[in-house]
């Protein structure tokens, strides 16, 4: 039930709550964006035993007619504290933002981009698993639930968060982004990542987590060198980084990738709640 609230609101299904605006697009150069950012930082802000904090960037838009400029988009991180302080977190991401490009004509501006699996399906999940962690408590790591903006204009804000990490010197244990999870190809129930060779037994841990769960989806990796790399979402910065992150979401991409028409239509929400 929270992930279709979530994805109904985030798709312009349903008004969000409050004012009662609809989100018909969460382009980055889109007023929506900020009313988006405005919703899930009020849902995780209201998770007791979590902090929220925004890193709010100017992001480059490469348009027909010359660069825009999307003013102070923010990625927005919320961190359940762990019990060890030495141990270094682990990253739940997702991205915020969204395009519909590969329809033509668009106007990032004005025309709707629903994103309804790429990737309200991951930032749904990122909500649910935060109230859900949250509630539990009593982790050893921290686990930082992180909503990264400016994916799909070239990764802009998770870059910019990587870089702040490094200049903090803060290391991180694992980041796994989930970009997008909810489309459910030919029926297969398989759930896709994509590793990096450096880190040759992130494989072999999601086998064992899926084994231990007992979960019926059939988990698939694959490594980035055999599909020819995997720079297309916001674990790629962390990989440039020599920071150990997996990739969870469709290969191939889904049919409306990056389209007008990925709406809730395209979610399976069994498989979502799964993943």
């Amino acid at each position: 039930a929270e992930l279709d609230t979530h994805l109904r609101r985030l798709t312009g299904v349903d008004p969000l709550p409050g004012d009662g605006a609809v989100v018909i697009s969460r382009s980055v150069l889109h007023p929506d964006l900020r009313r988006a950012e405005r919703y899930v930082l009020d849902e995780l802000a209201g998770t007791p035993g979590i902090t929220v904090q925004t890193h709010c960037i100017d992001a480059v838009v490469e348009l027909d007619g010359g660069p825009a400029l999307a003013e102070g988009v923010c990625t927005i991180a919320a961190e359940l504290p762990g019990l060890d302080p030495d141990r270094a977190p682990l990253i739940l991401g997702a991205h915020l933002d969204s395009t519909a490009k590969a329809s033509i004509p668009w106007d990032p501006y004005v025309d709707p981009a629903p994103g309804a699996d790429d990737d309200a399906s991951g930032v749904s999940a990122i909500l649910v698993l935060a109230k859900a962690l949250a509630a539990r408590g009593g982790f050893a790591r921290t686990v930082r639930f992180v909503l990264f903006t400016a994916e799909e204009v070239g990764l802009q804000g998770s870059s910019a968060y990587v870089d702040a990490l490094a200049e903090s010197g803060e290391d991180v244990a694992l980041m796994l982004q989930l970009d997008p999870v909810g489309y459910n190809g030919a029926g297969a129930d398989r759930l896709w990542f994509a590793y990096d060779g450096r880190w040759p037994e992130l494989p072999g841990f999601v086998d064992d987590a899926a084994e231990e769960l007992g979960s019926w989806l059939s988990v698939q990796g694959v490594s980035e060198a055999l599909i020819g790399g995997d720079d297309r979402s916001d674990h790629y910065p962390f990989w440039q980084a020599g920071m150990p992150a997996l990739h969870f979401g469709a290969f191939p991409p889904p049919p409306d990738y990056h389209k007008t028409t990925d709406t809730m239509d395209g979610v399976d929400q069994a498989f979502l709640a799964e993943v």
